[in-house]
């Protein structure tokens, strides 16, 4: 079986492909899965099991995050980064997945979108004049010191304009 041209080998590299491909397009393996899936599920044994496992690792994980959270974050952004640099090499690749992202939130957006307007506009409705004013600061930032002073400039641009043309025909 190590040999990868061993008969052996090549027999069971085809019966898994068959297993996978019963498994994908015959309804009637299909069905004894679900039964088994049904079976395994409904046996006590197996829920008291599951609990159990699940409060060992909720313990496990209380205890060690917290003595590992250096370590954790060091390998997320490693983790991060690399897969930034997976997605930097292959344009199809890169382009595959905004395909499908936009599908995903045209699907799941789209039909909501009354409810995610009503939302904000509750959301804002809610704020007093001092959180707007904070948070379009946030948002806008130093576009707004901007904005702030064009709007000086023409201000006092057009009242200057207003004052000459009222002293030359006015008065």
């Amino acid at each position: 079986m190590r040999e990868p041209d061993h008969p052996w080998r090549e027999q069971a590299n085809a019966l898994v492909e068959k297993l996978i491909d019963d498994l994908a397009n015959d309804p009637g393996m299909r069905a004894q899965g679900e039964a088994l899936k049904q079976e395994i599920l409904a046996n006590p044994v197996f829920a008291e099991q599951a609990q159990a496992m699940w409060r060992e690792l909720e313990a496990a994980l209380r205890e060690d995050l917290p003595r590992n959270a250096e370590a954790i974050a060091a390998w997320v952004v490693a983790s991060l980064g690399a897969v930034g640099r997976w997605l930097e090499e292959d344009e199809a690749r890169r382009a595959k997945i905004n395909r499908t992202l936009r599908l995903l939130l045209l699907r799941t957006v789209l039909p909501r979108r009354a409810e995610i307007g009503a939302y904000i506009t509750e959301v804002v409705d809610n704020w007093d004049a001092a959180t707007l004013v904070s948070r379009l600061e946030l948002q806008v930032g130093k576009d707004l010191q901007y904005i702030r002073i064009n709007g000086t400039l023409v201000g006092g641009l057009v009242g200057l304009l207003i004052f000459t043309l009222s002293r030359a025909f006015g008065g």
